[in-house]
């Protein structure tokens, strides 16, 4: 696998060397692309040869499973960056506020575990979050841009609970669009993994 390639290109292109002539058995052809695969993806690959019959495991079947992971690494380094960027913008909300709060609430900080009061597990908690990340943060950013204006605009006359339950409201409901915008995220997933697979098949039959 070639570096910056995705498994989609890496297949497409195992498809074209394998027109060549060459024969392989099935689970030569299933070994050969985990062999293919980044040392980082040692773990996942390791699994699948642990858990799965390569010899008689569809390619179809490891591609998904191998395409599902791939998306699941790129929208994980995409949250762990927008998690970055959500701690400075909070931090600098806190300094602006600071001289307004209570001695005692000094150094609070707001975080989205707030949001979690349901005891939802942390693998669903990122998942949610690889949603929100690949569509765009636009909704929620309305969301939250609106009920920031309002703790601004009240600010003055609420106390620092008020503020803070405030926030802590709009996080939650934030939290909750984003497991909704997750379920429509991973159908579309679904559907584009297969049409892509149905023309990677359909371009080598025409190639012959």
């Amino acid at each position: 696998m070639e570096p910056h390639e995705n498994i989609d290109k890496m297949y497409f292109r195992f498809n074209d060397m394998e027109g060549l002539g060459q024969e392989y058995s099935l689970g030569e052809k299933n070994r050969k692309i985990l062999n293919a695969l980044p040392k980082e993806w040692e773990p996942k690959s390791s699994a699948i040869e642990e858990s799965k019959n390569l010899n008689s495991m569809p390619i179809d079947s490891l591609i998904n499973s191998l395409t599902s992971f791939e998306l699941k690494l790129k929208y994980k380094l995409q949250d762990e960056e927008a998690k970055g960027k959500r701690s400075i913008a909070f931090k600098a909300s806190s300094k602006r506020r600071k001289d307004s709060r209570k001695p005692h609430f000094n150094n609070f900080q707001i975080t989205w575990d707030d949001c979690n009061s349901d005891g939802e597990v942390e693998e669903e908690y990122e998942e949610a979050q690889m949603a929100f990340m690949a569509l765009g943060n636009n909704e929620v950013s309305s969301s939250c841009d609106s009920c920031d204006d309002s703790c601004d605009s009240d600010n003055d006359n609420d106390d620092v609970e008020s503020f803070i339950f405030k926030m802590h409201e709009c996080l939650k409901e934030s939290y909750a669009k984003n497991k909704e915008l997750k379920i429509k995220i991973n159908t579309l997933l679904s559907a584009n993994s297969k049409l892509v697979h149905e023309n990677n098949s359909l371009t080598k039959k025409m190639t012959f």
